[in-house]
């Protein structure tokens, strides 16, 4: 959708655009990191408990003068075709940018008791971005798009979006390569599309429509859960608060790997998922005795008083300022010794997505959905376990030892680093047997399975096209439309799916030469119209479109 433009120097940029000079001027600089930096190394170098007092108080260093002061932020009022005020678009960063290191946030589209209310959540949200750039050296800085609704969001129409989209544009353009946007909450990939005609300056899969941020994210989160528990998250119990387009994910994954899962969400259809148990979400589920309590919803959820009642051992999520105030988040980690992975390490999936996208677009662009998908839950696990284990070591949260784990700006950035992993996974999987056809038809239709549970397209096209570890035989007999349909339903029980659903599944069963396949679906058929549908079908290129990112 458009070139990428070619990188500039700051100095470049800011002579072209009036609004990109003024933005670096204004915005806090980057060198308290470069000096928070420089006292770790001066503290690492003392010993005994000297050593740790000092690291400590290096950790919790603020950057120099920002107290009292928030990063710059930027507004422009969005219009709707009446003229009428449609909501007003912040735009906030943490740290001066430029084109050779562009801004990179989602947008978010949210309704807010006040104009103040919608700054300050916008400045928050960019420095919790700054975080995650910083953590994976993605190669961008910390910034937010969030857009203060003055109607109900859900009265707004496809044109009051594109007039969002529009005003998004001219402020990006202006911007002149220093900022990239991409899906949040209340936006959605098709939202994105339509930016992207109208500027280049959009990172969300747009190059590869078959990737999902949603489950970028979410597969983030996944690999943060594995780091937390060292890889043993079977039999544990989770509660996940929020089953959109994100938590939805991240539930049925944990059931997958054999975890009790127990989903709230204010919508009970969307908590009402396979192998998952539901939870009232008007009752106190935060109180729920569990492993941890996976967040995957909207901003401020815990309290202090809630997270007094808090019966689990760590906080692992996706959702973006999961706490309510800084004393929110003393009482779980000082008080109750909750270990509280910063979502800045876990939700962190979309960002290096982006940042792929960004660096490697060739190969973004060319790679199946998974293997973003397990690059990116590789990467965070990676990260969790060293952030884990430093703060194991130093007897601190390990919200404090984030710094630590910071990597340089001087290393390539993580989405550059994709393709040698790619080549190193690929060998390491070519090492290994493969499973027999049999086998091979059940591991693709669990796939399936999941993939229409969740109701996400790009699974869906991995589980036509194969999954690592699948025989080639198996493999290719899956290769032509949805003819997973017969595998999935010969793991369902008798009656689980609707007869015209089955006979369609059989026939494609057929089609796809798996043998025996169509006479035992015929077999299951049962007289009535109960129980779930055995097909999904597919919209569009892009079937996440409509929905809203969220995390």
């Amino acid at each position: 959708k458009g070139e990428r433009p070619a990188a500039r120097s700051p100095s470049t940029s800011a002579e072209r655009s009036p609004m990109a000079a003024t933005l670096t001027r204004s915005w806090l600089g980057r060198a308290w990191r470069a000096e928070q930096r420089s006292t770790m190394a001066t503290a690492a170098s003392l010993v005994g408990s000297e050593w740790r007092r000092e690291l400590t108080k290096a950790m919790q260093a603020a950057p120099p003068g920002a107290a009292g002061r928030s990063p710059f932020r930027l507004s422009m009022q969005v219009k709707g075709s009446d003229e009428a005020a449609l909501g007003t678009l912040h735009l906030a960063a943490a740290a001066p940018l430029s084109s050779s290191r562009p801004g990179n946030g989602g947008m978010r589209l949210w309704s807010y008791v006040s104009g103040t209310a919608a700054e300050t959540e916008a400045s928050k949200l960019a420095l919790g971005m700054e975080i995650k750039h910083a953590s994976f050296n993605t190669g961008f800085s910390g910034a937010k798009l969030v857009c203060a609704a003055e109607q109900p969001i859900e009265a707004w129409s496809g044109d009051d979006k594109q007039r969002l989209m529009d005003a998004a544009a001219c402020m990006l353009t202006e911007l002149d390569g220093a900022m990239f946007t991409g899906c949040d909450m209340n936006t959605t990939t098709e939202d994105m599309d339509y930016l992207a005609e109208r500027c280049p300056f959009v990172l969300a899969a747009v190059g590869n429509p078959s990737c999902c941020p949603n489950a970028a994210t979410a597969h983030g989160v996944l690999g943060a859960l594995d780091a937390t528990f060292s890889g043993e998250v079977s039999g544990k119990r989770f509660v996940v608060h929020g089953c959109g387009n994100v938590g939805r994910t991240v539930a049925l994954g944990l059931v997958e790997r054999g975890a009790e899962v127990l989903t709230v969400d204010l919508d009970a259809a969307r908590a009402a998922l396979p192998g998952c148990k539901m939870l009232d979400a008007g009752g106190e589920w935060w109180a729920t005795p569990c492993d941890a309590l996976v967040p995957c919803s909207a901003s401020g959820l815990l309290t202090a008083e809630r997270a007094g009642q808090l019966q689990c051992e760590a906080i692992v999520g996706a959702t973006n300022l999961p706490f309510a105030s800084e004393e929110a988040q003393a009482v779980a980690e000082r008080e109750l010794g909750i270990t509280f992975v910063p979502e800045g390490i876990t939700s962190a999936g979309a960002v290096i997505v982006d940042s792929i996208e960004y660096w490697a677009n060739d190969a973004f662009s060319a790679a199946a959905p998974p293997l973003l998908y397990s690059f990116t839950a590789h990467v965070v696990g990676e990260k969790v376990s060293r952030l884990i284990e430093l703060a194991q070591r130093l007897n601190v949260p390990p919200s404090l030892a984030v710094p630590l784990v910071a990597e340089s700006d001087s290393s390539s950035p993580v989405g550059a680093r994709f393709e040698e992993w790619r080549t190193s996974h690929a060998a390491a999987a070519a090492s290994e047997p493969a499973l027999s056809d049999s086998a091979s038809r059940e591991l693709l239709a669990r796939a399936f399975l999941t993939a229409q549970a969740s109701r996400c397209q790009p699974e869906l096209l991995v589980a036509r096209n194969g999954v690592a570890g699948a025989s080639a035989s198996a493999s290719a007999s899956c290769a032509g439309g949805l003819v997973l349909a017969g595998p999935l339903a010969l793991l369902l029980p008798a009656g689980g799916a609707r007869s015209d659903a089955l006979e369609l599944a059989a026939e494609e069963c057929e089609q796809a030469g798996l043998v025996g396949g169509g006479e035992e679906l015929r077999r299951r058929q049962q007289p009535h119209d109960g129980g779930q549908a055995g097909g999904s079908g597919i919209g569009g290129s892009r079937q996440h479109v409509g929905q809203p990112f969220e995390g």
